[in-house]
């Protein structure tokens, strides 16, 4: 016997994917300019091995791939990856956890996390685990909503820039710095 209200099998699933449309086709827009600027931030360019934790339906690693770079995403959301795989064929889409990813230590030249660390219980795994599989001297970008002093990660995220540094053998020494307007900005970004 199924509860009234309760959702199964095929309904449920595909009622999840037009949710992941919809949001590709009105929410992500908002996320655009975001986007825009975090590729002309990063400097992407081709053959670049770019990993888009969070990756949603694949709005970032659309423009990534036109950029040239070869583009990872992963996202938790199996209808958001159904959405993402479809708009961008070329992409490897993986789901999964982004406190616990599922690549090679040194695996990327690029990871972006785009407004999905405030979603997390334990933000600071999930910058881990983006630094350990990034490349020496990669880019590890982080954009959250809100302005910097409003945004708890921001704190969080220096507090993980300084211990990263004291931990990392001088060789791998990660060099992270803010990238924006003087500092005070949304926009973080680190050198791993």
């Amino acid at each position: 016997m199924t509860a009234i209200g309760q959702r199964r099998g095929a309904a449920s699933s595909q009622e999840e994917i037009w949710r992941a449309r919809d949001y590709a086709e009105r929410e992500e827009g908002v996320d655009r300019p975001d986007y825009l600027e975090g590729l002309r931030r990063i400097g992407i360019r081709a053959g670049n091995a770019l990993l888009d934790v969070g990756c949603g339906p694949g709005g970032f690693c659309r423009l990534a791939g036109e950029a040239g770079a070869t583009v990872t995403g992963l996202d938790a959301s199996p209808s958001m990856l159904e959405v993402a795989r479809e708009r961008v064929p070329a992409a490897r889409f993986d789901a999964g956890d982004m406190q616990h990813l599922l690549y090679d230590k040194d695996s990327f030249d690029v990871v972006t996390l785009f407004n999905c660390l405030q979603f997390r219980s334990e933000p600071l795994a999930a910058l881990t685990e983006a630094r350990r599989v990034a490349k020496p001297g990669a880019t590890v970008f982080v954009v959250v909503f809100g302005r910097e002093d409003h945004v708890e990660l921001t704190a969080k995220f220096h507090a993980l820039a300084r211990a990263s540094c004291r931990r990392s053998r001088p060789a791998r020494r990660a060099r992270w710095r803010c990238r924006g307007r003087a500092c005070s900005t949304r926009w973080l970004s680190a050198a791993a």
